[in-house]
């Protein structure tokens, strides 16, 4: 008999299959391998570049800075202060004045609904620096005064529109129901910004918002970063566009402060020539513009008050007027229109109007500035 012996010291496996099972796992480990090891060195590159990008940016940031503070101590050098708070008392007057009680008043006629009739309105900034007006309005009903605010609602002079206060009068008959409204005005000049406007405003408290979400996100980001990890793509990218916001803002902010020493003198110049062909030094001044104002536009000026506050230290006095003025309609606009013309700096802050089957009495309260010290 014949016996086969394997005097091999392993088990016998068919290389072949060996190749076949081990050889793809190890091709499909090295595949893998290899893209991991690609994936991490872009990743470190990637990352090393985006903190170079930062880097230079935080570089610009810090430079914007600097720029803004070398400004600031050139403008608070006491040869300057007097120029920098003339200019910014000024900015604040021109502000105000930039209310068109003409086109206010063509805007709300456009609205206003049948046996409805302003009563006073009253114009002021904001704390955002935008234009509201409270107004009062008068009619026979709740329901006129609801359908003026809805009117204004989809008129594109008036923004925010909201009824504030109502008032049941005791007498009876056309002025039974008194209205307080507020809205925030828009020029005829921004309408085109209308609906960019809210959005001028939706944005700066979105903005304000997202800030704190990627300085949350960048303390994250900082344990990431010192990590064996590089930091994910997401976190550098936050960080870039928060760094890129902070030196638009800051370009904004300096841009106006550069070539200062050439600025202020020609701001100073500027101011002056604002001062001698805006303001008058004599009180006669005033009462004759107002006078002649109204003859060109035939109205009557019943009573007129005048008050002197006392001199501000940028060289002005501010003078209250009270005046009571009669005449129809279309010249009493005219008269309007000819007080935010006139080479006279006048401010309105409110007006009242009262119809008695004839013409219309207008009350308002203005104000002119005078020139003090010189």
């Amino acid at each position: 008999m014949r016996l086969d012996i394997n005097l091999a010291t392993h088990v016998y496996e068919d290389a072949r299959r060996f190749w076949l099972r081990w050889g793809t796992g190890v091709a499909l480990l090295g595949i893998v391998t290899l893209g991991l090891l690609g994936l991490t060195i872009s990743g470190w590159l990637n990352a090393r570049l985006d903190h170079q990008k930062m880097n230079e940016l935080r570089t610009q940031i810090a430079e914007r800075d600097r720029e803004r503070m070398a400004a600031e101590a050139l403008l608070n050098r006491p040869e300057n202060r007097a120029m920098r708070e003339r200019s910014q008392y000024l900015n604040e007057l021109i502000a105000r004045k930039t209310f068109s009680w003409t086109q206010a008043i063509e805007g709300l006629e456009k609205v206003m609904p049948p046996r409805v009739h302003l009563v006073s309105i009253q114009p002021q900034l904001n704390e955002d620096n935008q234009l509201s007006i409270k107004m009062v309005v008068a009619g026979d009903s709740t329901e006129r005064a609801i359908e003026l605010v809805k009117r204004m609602e989809e008129s594109r002079h008036f923004r925010e529109t909201r009824i504030e206060a109502q008032t049941q009068m005791s007498q009876a008959g056309a002025d039974s129901v008194q209205t307080q409204i507020g809205a925030l005005y828009v020029p005829s000049g921004e309408q085109g910004a209308v609906r960019k406007m809210p959005d001028l405003r939706e944005k700066r408290k979105k903005l304000k918002i997202a800030i704190g979400v990627m300085v949350g996100v960048s303390v994250v980001s900082v344990g990431v970063l010192v990590s064996p990890l590089v930091g994910s793509t997401e976190s550098r990218q936050q960080q870039l566009n928060q760094l890129r916001a902070q030196l638009t803002t800051k370009n904004r902010q300096v841009e106006p402060l550069r070539g200062l020493d050439k600025k202020i003198p020609l701001a100073m110049q500027q101011i002056d020539d604002f001062y001698k062909t805006r303001f008058s030094a004599h009180d006669s001044d005033v009462a004759e513009t107002l006078g002649n104002l109204s003859k060109v536009t035939g109205v009557k000026i019943e009573t007129a008050k005048y008050k002197a506050d006392d001199p501000e230290p940028v060289g002005l006095r501010r003078v209250e007027i009270e005046a009571s003025i009669k005449g129809d309609y279309q010249p009493l606009m005219k008269f309007l229109n000819g007080l935010e013309r006139s080479k006279v700096f006048f401010i309105v802050n409110s007006i009242g109007l009262a119809t008695q089957n004839g013409p219309i009495q207008l009350e308002m309260k203005l104000e002119t500035y005078q020139k003090v010290g010189s």
